[in-house]
């Protein structure tokens, strides 16, 4: 029986054997090597006019799964938080000289504490101190660790001070002037130019490393704005974008870079520097984390199902 469908198959026998044997590895498809029970009547060959069964429908649907790694259900060892900016970098400033590099590293560690507590994972910070780090840098430490996950923490800045909210983003090309303008404001540190980036980027967006980060980006987004809305906190919801961020390219895992508030709105600053409110929005970022994987676990089992 599986002479005769390898010889009628398109297919070389070398591919098609290397591509069941994926397919049985991550438990897609059953093992059709195995010989069957005793009892067993052989399987019907397939034919080109055979119909397709509801079961093989049902196989081939799962086969557009996200990606791999959610199949996988791989679980999560390894993030990494980067805190924007540092050293001679200061970010956006407040109106009161509130310097972004400092909100942002008072954030990141008490999100990796918040996070080794919660998911017990080991999380790593691209920087512990006051000190610049080059954007390449950043993601060649997160690459480097073969880390999981990749957030980046940022406070966001316009010269409108009516301006508030938080927003998440994942890696893209700009569908908007506004997302452009804010990967225009983080990107400035970098001495590459956008016309240096793109074929990186262009090469980037066919990975299916952009789904997971969009993906990872609405969760955090909509935990963030779950979290501070039922602590009181009625801020404004930006929701989830995609930038050219020069500190995402080239990460070779899930990233996100999260705009946490607007440090020229003097609201937002405010809350920038309220122990609470930086509370609450860990919290957020956590849960988000959390959902993520759980909507990747969601979709694994729906693959070991059929």
């Amino acid at each position: 029986m599986r002479a005769s469908y390898l010889q009628t198959n398109p297919l070389s026998r070398r591919l098609l054997y290397l591509l069941l044997a994926f397919l049985m590895s991550v438990g897609i498809a059953p093992n059709l090597f195995a010989a069957p029970p005793a009892n067993q009547a052989p399987a019907t060959p397939v034919t080109a006019a055979t119909k397709p069964t509801a079961k093989s429908q049902e196989l081939r649907a799962n086969t557009s799964l996200p990606s791999l790694a959610r199949q996988l259900a791989l679980g999560v060892n390894r993030i990494v938080i980067d805190p924007g900016h540092g050293g001679k970098d200061w970010g956006a400033i407040s109106c009161h000289h509130v310097a972004e590099k400092d909100i942002t590293l008072i954030l990141a560690r008490a999100l990796k504490e918040n996070l080794e507590a919660k998911l017990g994972c080991s999380v790593i910070l691209t920087r512990t101190r006051d000190q610049f780090v080059a954007l390449d840098e950043r993601t060649r430490i997160a690459n480097a660790a073969k880390a999981d996950l990749f957030i980046s923490i940022h406070a966001n800045a316009h010269v409108d001070p009516s301006l508030s909210g938080v927003e998440t983003y994942s890696l893209n090309f700009a569908k908007d002037q506004e997302s452009a303008r804010v990967a225009a404001l983080e990107n400035a540190p970098s001495h590459k130019t956008l016309s240096e980036l793109k074929p990186l980027l262009q090469k980037l967006v066919l990975t299916t490393k952009i789904n997971e980060s969009a993906a990872l980006a609405r969760q955090v987004q909509r935990n963030i704005v779950a979290k501070l809305m039922a602590k009181g906190d009625k801020v404004r919801d930006l929701g989830v974008k995609q930038a050219p961020f020069h500190v995402l390219l080239g990460a070779e895992m899930p990233s996100v870079l999260i705009e946490t508030a607007f440090i020229t709105n003097a609201k937002d600053e405010c809350r920038l520097n309220d122990r609470q409110f930086q509370q609450n929005l860990v919290k957020g970022i956590t849960a988000g984390i959390e959902s993520y994987l759980m909507e990747v676990k969601r979709v694994a089992k729906a693959g070991e199902r059929s």
